[in-house]
């Protein structure tokens, strides 16, 4: 997530009055999540990039299989 161009003010986002106590539990709280946000954002494309890997090697395994079953039967036709 990008920051925002000013500081957040859980006051002005919320409009939430109260003791300054609760407000900054309120902002821990809220930066907290933008932080969990983030790390499950980059676990998502790391696992989109490794299943990118895994299909590609799969489509090689494939075809590699492909010419073996070829090999196979071009020699079960010489014998």
């Amino acid at each position: 997530m990008t920051k925002p161009d000013e500081p957040y003010s859980t006051e002005k986002a919320w409009g939430v009055g109260g003791n300054k106590a609760e407000i900054e539990m309120f902002e821990r709280l809220a930066d907290g999540l933008r932080k969990r946000a983030d790390m499950l954002l980059q676990d998502n494309n790391e696992f989109r990039k490794e299943n990118e890997h895994l299909r590609a090697q799969m489509k090689l395994l494939e075809e590699r299989i492909i010419e073996l079953e070829e090999q196979i039967k071009e020699l079960q036709g010489e014998t």
